[in-house]
Order: structure tokens, then sequence, then C-alpha cells
């Protein structure tokens, strides 16, 4: 592990700390010129969860 990534982890409370979650939840808005260009909603205010075991990624609250 990078001496950078070392420093990061242990700032936001240690590998071990991190660990212990199975996932991560996050409340997430995401627009620009590329959500226009491919005729998509902007997501505002979306709920999300990623897995910390395994490459795993779910939106909770998305509108159709």
């Amino acid at each position: 592990m990078s001496r950078l990534l070392s420093q990061i982890i242990r700032a936001h409370g240690g590998a071990e700390l991190w660990r212990g979650f199975a996932a991560v939840e996050a409340v997430i808005s995401a627009r620009g010129f590329l959500f226009t260009a491919k005729r998509r909603p902007a997501l505002d205010h979306v709920r999300m969860r990623t897995s910390t075991r395994e490459p795993r990624f779910a939106f909770l609250s998305f509108a159709g």
C-alpha cells in the first residue's frame, strides 16, 4: 500500500474500522452535459449503497 493511501485510511478511522463495515451508503446528486446529451434525467439526491466486501453497487431510491 502506498504511503499516501495509508495516511488517507488512517485519517478516516483506520483500516480496522473500515473492515467492520459490510456496506457504505450515501446520497448523491449528479448532473451536467452528459446527462443532457444522453437524454437522461439528472440524479438528484439519490440514495445508493456499495459493498465493502465485493464489487456491488445499488441505487436504493432511483426514480424510474
